[in-house]
């Protein structure tokens, strides 16, 4: 937010869980939020552009995402994510972040995700590149990489 900021865009909002967040760099352009990404919803003005970097992986529900992103986002308006990430499936099961589960997307997880944007009226921006190579990422014993995804609201 504040490379966004500092390149001219105002306006800017960030949520997290942690409470550490409202004692961010205090800004004229940047809210800060201590809430669930999932359950927010903008009062006003749909946002042009939503990124949630390492975010969608906790508690993992496309389903919910769509609906806000469909709710916050105004049309042409664009959702940006990375997420934990490795091409074959990671078993997570039991590792909890936060009090919520967590997913190591796999190939299969980032294109079920693609599939189930389309009902909610997004495409994704550019070809989808699923391949890796390194696993840099070492956390709670997994042994991963990012992936990023852009999807424009096009409906």
């Amino acid at each position: 937010l504040l490379c966004l900021d500092k390149i001219g865009y105002t306006n800017l909002t960030g949520i997290d869980l942690n409470l550490l967040i409202i004692t961010a760099s205090k800004n004229n352009h940047i809210t800060y939020l201590c809430e669930d990404f999932m359950s927010y919803r903008p009062i006003g003005e749909k946002h042009t552009v939503i990124t949630a970097i390492s975010v969608i992986e906790h508690n993992y529900s496309p389903k919910q995402l769509f609906q806000m992103l469909s709710e916050s986002l105004r049309p042409g308006g664009y959702f940006i994510a990375s997420m934990d990430y490795w091409p074959e499936k990671i078993n997570t099961e039991g590792v909890r972040f936060f009090d919520m589960d967590w997913l190591i997307f796999s190939h299969v997880d980032i294109q079920n995700l693609i599939d189930i944007s389309y009902e909610y009226g997004f495409e994704p921006v550019g070809d989808c590149d699923f391949s890796a190579v390194d696993r840099p990422i070492c956390c709670a014993g997994k042994y991963y990489t990012f992936g990023w995804l852009a999807l424009q609201k096009v409906r």
